[in-house]
């Protein structure tokens, strides 16, 4: 199975010693058009858990800890489903071919 590494074109990720890591770890690095952060597939993932953790906010209660927030913060990233971002590879794989 290969593993696909999203990333910018920051100079040192075309490297070839990074090149040469990933070739050998079965991995492919698929790069990001010059500011396309819709297509970094983190910005789905922070997409997806501010909207249920906005919904969490709002239908569980008005004030808040910092323990409570960072709590909500952390359960809305692990219900962000891994369907959902596959589905989201997918589409920048087929937008960077």
């Amino acid at each position: 199975m290969t593993t696909y590494i999203f990333l910018d074109n920051l100079r040192l990720h075309h490297s070839n010693a990074l090149k040469d890591v990933v070739r050998r770890n079965n991995q492919e690095l698929v790069f990001n058009a010059s500011y396309s952060s819709p297509l970094n597939p983190i910005e789905r993932l922070w997409a997806y858990a501010k909207k249920i953790f906005g919904r969490s906010m709002i239908s569980d209660c008005i004030t808040f800890e910092q323990t409570q927030v960072t709590a909500f913060v952390e359960r809305s990233l692990i219900q962000v489903s891994s369907a959902s971002l596959a589905k989201h590879v997918q589409h920048c794989l087929l937008r960077a071919a």
